[in-house]
């Protein structure tokens, strides 16, 4: 049992000494400070790295609101907002408990450190700032909703589990902030927290934007995860199935529909923070000309929320009118039956093509395909994990990708995770056109990010032997004029070519053709039998009780 050591009994000390501080407020802080073991440790470790030296109430008359705490990293300070404390008894509130986890997180991010690649020869690491905390606390306090939202994030359940426990900074190109559900971590970029050199180009709208929004994925995260263990069984089913055909189709959808109502809920959310903070700036504002000056305010986030075929008197913008909004100018978490507030902000967020969003390592991704490859990723996982021959051949792999608005290269350059044998590609069908399905290969590209040809045969004919009938290719479709070069296959030598031009389309267009090619196609069945015998052999091996391990999870 964790005992609270001499440093933040010093930091209490502090508190216990302040002018206007009562027995009563002395009582519930101690009580807080104490009664939660993990909240405990971390902040006797907050206080023992001289990170925690201090806690204060936030005076008395100040303009400034404080909803959820500050910390001050030079003095060691954490201003705690009166409104948590009861005025009342000795057991301290849930908000005072939640206020105190989230000024441990603060604390802790206050000394978070990332690399700064912006000039790549010359990496620096830097570390958070002063300024960019109090970018970040004087956005979670300026919006009464936004507090309670990140407050109840962090409030463990009764089984004490947490929604948020982390902040972090985030560098992933493309991205504006994210939520991640594995860790609990919420990760912010630099420039969402200090874009210019001075506090008066911080963009206060897009910070509560952007929390309002991630926080949400933290406020479904248990929704999620039960969702998630949802899919992984089905998927189980399927791969070990004695269908000679596994069709991921349907199961993938539900995913990728799963993540698109919550990125409709967490765009709602983003809504909701904005107003409640344009409310506590202009209190005295009716609903109707506070709505009106977020939706003419020139804020990007507002194209979510306008008619774009309708205008008001001067041009102005007005509210798209499938939305349902409260009296109070809030959006409520109506319904995803394709009426619903949920619904209407999912078509405008995550139906965004991949030019509007922008998404994923390379920043040529849409939400669906982004989503669709951590989708994809389990699926081979379960393919690979549980399928076993029929008849001594191995199962055929199907998905629907016109169905489903996936593009092999998109998901394949925002990173396929291939567990099991990276090395050797996954093979699929399409049934896009069920008449005629087509074999391609997914490519474990988790790091990569890279979009992968499969060109094959790639050695020099002087240092291989004459190549027989059977294992030429045939050449490009389309009446294309042979193209010399070093290499004994026509394919490979107009892949040289390419690639000395620069031209990606031609390159993935050549890829394709290939692969539809005789040659290609005896290489992806070889492949396909190479497969069935692997998993022959596991289960000879498992019958002889030589496999090691027996965990029926699947985990990416």
């Amino acid at each position: 049992m964790a005992y609270i050591n001499s440093q933040l009994r010093a930091a209490f000390d502090q508190f216990a000494a302040q002018p206007g501080v009562g027995d009563v407020q002395k009582a519930q802080l101690l009580a807080a400070l104490t009664q939660d073991q993990d909240l405990l440790q971390r902040l006797n470790e907050d206080a023992a790295g001289h990170r925690l030296k201090e806690f204060v109430l936030s005076p008395v008359g100040s303009t400034a609101p404080n909803l959820a705490g500050t910390y001050d990293k030079a003095s060691g300070k954490v201003t705690l907002p009166v409104s948590s404390f009861k005025t009342t008894g000795l057991t301290p509130s849930a908000d005072l408990v939640s206020t105190l986890r989230l000024q441990d997180m603060v604390i802790r991010f206050a000394y978070d450190t990332w690399q700064d690649t912006s000039s790549p020869s010359h990496p620096v690491t830097k570390t958070v700032t002063q300024e960019m905390i109090t970018n970040l606390q004087s956005t979670l306090n300026g919006s009464p909703v936004l507090a309670r939202q990140i407050k109840d994030a962090v409030r463990p359940r009764a089984d004490r589990s947490v929604a948020l426990q982390h902040f972090k900074i985030l560098t992933t190109p493309g991205a504006g902030g994210a939520y991640h559900d594995n860790s609990r971590i919420m990760s912010l970029t630099p420039k969402s927290l200090m874009p210019g050199s001075t506090s008066s180009s911080f963009d206060w709208r897009n910070l509560t934007f952007t929390l309002g929004h991630e926080i949400q994925h933290a406020l479904d995260v248990f929704d999620t995860d039960d969702a998630k263990e949802a899919f992984k069984k089905q998927l189980e089913i399927i791969a070990n199935s004695n269908n000679p055909n596994h069709d991921y189709t349907t199961q993938i959808g539900k995913w990728i529909q799963v993540r698109r109502d919550e990125e409709g809920k967490a765009t709602i959310a983003g809504w909701n923070a904005w107003m409640s903070a344009e409310r506590q700036k202009n209190p005295t504002a009716s609903i109707s000309a506070v709505r009106n000056t977020m939706l003419n305010s020139g804020f990007h986030r507002t194209s979510y929320f306008i008619d774009p075929a309708a205008t008001g008197a001067n041009g102005t913008k007005v509210a798209n009118p499938r939305l349902i909004f409260n009296i109070d100018g809030m959006l409520p978490m109506s319904g995803n039956d394709g009426k619903g507030n949920i619904e209407q902000l999912a078509r405008r967020y995550f139906d965004k093509s991949p030019d509007a969003a922008k998404l994923g390592y390379r920043r040529d991704s849409d939400y669906r395909n982004l989503y669709g490859a951590d989708a994809v990723s389990k699926a081979i996982f379960a393919e690979r994990r549980y399928a076993k021959p029929v008849n001594g051949v191995a199962p055929k792999m199907l998905i629907d990708m016109g169905q489903l608005g996936l593009s092999e290269k998109l998901m394949e350059r925002n990173g396929i995770q291939i567990t099991r044998n990276p090395g050797t590609p996954q093979p699929y069908y399409d049934t896009t056109h069920p008449a005629a399905p087509t074999l391609h290969h997914f490519d474990h590209t988790y790091r990569s990010h890279e979009y992968t040809a499969n060109v094959t045969d790639l050695l020099p004919e002087t240092a291989t032997k004459a190549a027989t009938p059977a294992q030429k290719s045939t050449p490009p479709a389309g009446g294309e004029a042979s193209v010399s070069g070093p290499f004994r296959n026509e394919y490979v030598n107009r892949y040289l070519a390419i690639l000395k031009n620069g031209d990606n389309k031609e390159k993935d267009e050549l890829a394709v053709s290939f692969r539809r090619s005789p040659r290609g196609m005896e290489l992806a069945e070889r492949g396909v039998r190479f497969h069935a015998e692997r998993l022959r052999e596991e289960q000879q091996n498992v019958s002889h009780g030589h496999t090691r391990g027996h965990s029926r999870s699947i985990s990416r």
